[in-house]
Protein backbone atom coordinates (compact mmCIF):
# COMPACT_ATOMS: atom_id res chain seq x y z
CA UNK A 1 0.00 0.00 0.00
CA UNK A 2 0.85 3.65 -0.54
CA UNK A 3 -0.09 6.70 1.32
CA UNK A 4 -0.99 10.43 0.68
CA UNK A 5 -3.13 12.79 2.81
CA UNK A 6 -6.58 13.69 1.97
CA UNK A 7 -8.67 16.35 3.79
CA UNK A 8 -12.35 15.59 5.41
CA UNK A 9 -14.59 17.41 3.47
CA UNK A 10 -18.61 18.01 3.35
CA UNK A 11 -20.21 18.65 -0.12
CA UNK A 12 -17.75 19.46 -1.55
CA UNK A 13 -18.08 21.87 -5.05
CA UNK A 14 -19.12 19.14 -7.93
CA UNK A 15 -20.93 19.76 -10.89
CA UNK A 16 -24.00 17.64 -10.23
CA UNK A 17 -27.48 18.31 -11.36
CA UNK A 18 -28.63 17.62 -7.86
CA UNK A 19 -25.90 19.32 -5.89
CA UNK A 20 -23.90 17.67 -3.57
CA UNK A 21 -26.17 17.68 -0.55
CA UNK A 22 -25.17 14.80 2.00
CA UNK A 23 -22.06 14.32 0.20
CA UNK A 24 -18.77 13.24 2.58
CA UNK A 25 -15.36 12.75 0.97
CA UNK A 26 -11.58 13.07 1.47
CA UNK A 27 -10.32 15.28 -0.64
CA UNK A 28 -6.93 14.50 -2.35
CA UNK A 29 -5.35 17.37 -3.09
CA UNK A 30 -1.58 15.65 -3.61
CA UNK A 31 -3.18 13.23 -6.02
CA UNK A 32 -2.91 14.61 -9.40
CA UNK A 33 0.08 13.46 -10.70
CA UNK A 34 -0.52 10.24 -9.27
CA UNK A 35 -3.45 9.91 -10.97
CA UNK A 36 -2.05 11.30 -14.21
CA UNK A 37 0.27 8.49 -13.97
CA UNK A 38 -2.22 5.80 -13.75
CA UNK A 39 -4.17 7.27 -16.89
CA UNK A 40 -0.67 7.13 -18.52
CA UNK A 41 -0.45 3.04 -17.26
CA UNK A 42 -3.63 2.26 -18.70
CA UNK A 43 -3.55 4.18 -21.94
CA UNK A 44 -0.17 2.43 -22.85
CA UNK A 45 -1.32 -1.04 -21.63
CA UNK A 46 -4.46 -0.91 -22.71
CA UNK A 47 -4.93 -4.45 -24.08
CA UNK A 48 -4.23 -5.70 -20.32
CA UNK A 49 -6.63 -3.00 -18.39
CA UNK A 50 -9.21 -2.54 -20.46
CA UNK A 51 -12.25 -5.53 -21.68
CA UNK A 52 -12.73 -4.04 -24.58
CA UNK A 53 -11.12 -4.80 -27.90
CA UNK A 54 -10.22 -1.49 -29.05
CA UNK A 55 -8.03 1.29 -27.63
CA UNK A 56 -10.36 4.04 -26.05
CA UNK A 57 -9.49 7.55 -24.79
CA UNK A 58 -9.03 7.51 -21.42
CA UNK A 59 -9.67 11.11 -19.53
CA UNK A 60 -9.81 12.71 -16.15
CA UNK A 61 -12.55 11.67 -13.81
CA UNK A 62 -15.39 14.48 -13.83
CA UNK A 63 -14.27 14.98 -10.01
CA UNK A 64 -10.96 15.89 -8.82
CA UNK A 65 -9.50 13.26 -6.67
CA UNK A 66 -11.04 11.85 -3.47
CA UNK A 67 -12.27 8.92 -1.83
CA UNK A 68 -15.91 8.90 -1.40
CA UNK A 69 -17.07 8.06 2.10
CA UNK A 70 -21.08 9.41 2.03
CA UNK A 71 -22.51 9.69 -1.43
CA UNK A 72 -26.02 11.71 -0.84
CA UNK A 73 -27.21 9.49 1.86
CA UNK A 74 -29.32 11.80 4.38
CA UNK A 75 -27.66 10.71 8.28
CA UNK A 76 -29.86 8.42 9.94
CA UNK A 77 -28.22 9.79 13.28
CA UNK A 78 -26.37 13.04 14.69
CA UNK A 79 -27.83 15.20 11.94
CA UNK A 80 -26.67 18.07 13.84
CA UNK A 81 -23.04 17.21 13.47
CA UNK A 82 -23.48 17.04 9.81
CA UNK A 83 -20.20 19.27 8.60
CA UNK A 84 -18.67 19.58 11.59
CA UNK A 85 -17.54 16.31 13.30
CA UNK A 86 -13.69 15.74 11.92
CA UNK A 87 -14.57 18.36 8.95
CA UNK A 88 -11.46 19.81 7.36
CA UNK A 89 -8.73 17.14 9.47
CA UNK A 90 -6.23 16.05 7.67
CA UNK A 91 -5.87 11.85 7.69
CA UNK A 92 -3.90 9.47 5.95
CA UNK A 93 -5.14 7.64 2.50
CA UNK A 94 -3.75 4.32 2.29
CA UNK A 95 -4.04 3.15 -1.28
CA UNK A 96 -3.28 0.16 -4.15
CA UNK A 97 -1.06 0.57 -7.07
CA UNK A 98 -3.41 -2.09 -8.79
CA UNK A 99 -5.61 -0.70 -10.96
CA UNK A 100 -8.85 -2.43 -11.41
CA UNK A 101 -11.93 -1.63 -14.24
CA UNK A 102 -15.82 -1.50 -13.49
CA UNK A 103 -17.38 -4.84 -14.66
CA UNK A 104 -20.37 -4.38 -17.21
CA UNK A 105 -21.19 -8.03 -15.89
CA UNK A 106 -21.63 -6.68 -12.52
CA UNK A 107 -23.17 -2.92 -12.82
CA UNK A 108 -23.23 -2.72 -16.83
CA UNK A 109 -20.89 -0.13 -16.70
CA UNK A 110 -17.22 -0.71 -17.88
CA UNK A 111 -15.61 2.78 -18.13
CA UNK A 112 -14.00 3.47 -15.49
CA UNK A 113 -10.50 2.45 -13.62
CA UNK A 114 -9.98 2.84 -9.98
CA UNK A 115 -7.92 1.74 -7.02
CA UNK A 116 -8.54 0.26 -3.92
CA UNK A 117 -8.12 2.81 -0.79
CA UNK A 118 -9.18 3.20 2.58
CA UNK A 119 -8.45 5.55 5.39
CA UNK A 120 -8.44 4.40 9.14
CA UNK A 121 -11.53 6.57 10.19
CA UNK A 122 -13.97 5.75 7.29
CA UNK A 123 -16.28 2.94 9.18
CA UNK A 124 -16.04 5.80 12.26
CA UNK A 125 -17.65 8.58 10.44
CA UNK A 126 -20.22 6.21 9.01
CA UNK A 127 -21.15 4.62 12.32
CA UNK A 128 -21.04 8.52 14.10
CA UNK A 129 -24.04 9.51 11.15
CA UNK A 130 -25.67 5.79 11.36
CA UNK A 131 -25.20 4.91 8.05
CA UNK A 132 -24.46 1.08 6.85
CA UNK A 133 -20.76 0.43 7.39
CA UNK A 134 -20.08 -2.86 6.57
CA UNK A 135 -21.54 -6.01 3.60
CA UNK A 136 -21.76 -8.87 5.51
CA UNK A 137 -19.44 -8.42 8.15
CA UNK A 138 -16.66 -7.17 6.61
CA UNK A 139 -16.28 -2.84 6.86
CA UNK A 140 -16.53 -0.59 3.29
CA UNK A 141 -13.45 0.59 2.28
CA UNK A 142 -13.28 3.03 -0.52
CA UNK A 143 -11.70 3.98 -3.79
CA UNK A 144 -10.19 6.66 -6.11
CA UNK A 145 -11.78 6.59 -9.51
CA UNK A 146 -8.27 7.35 -11.71
CA UNK A 147 -9.75 7.16 -15.51
CA UNK A 148 -12.75 7.12 -17.53
CA UNK A 149 -13.43 6.63 -21.04
CA UNK A 150 -16.63 8.27 -22.00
Amino acid sequence: MHTTTGIITYEPRRNLKGGSKWWLTVELPYFFGTMDYYRWLIDTNWVDADSRSMKRAYHRPSHPPHLSINRGEEPRANGEDWGKFMAGRKVKVHYSNLIRQTSRRIDGKDHFWFIDAEIEDYVKLRKHFGLRYDYKGVPFKGHITVARAY
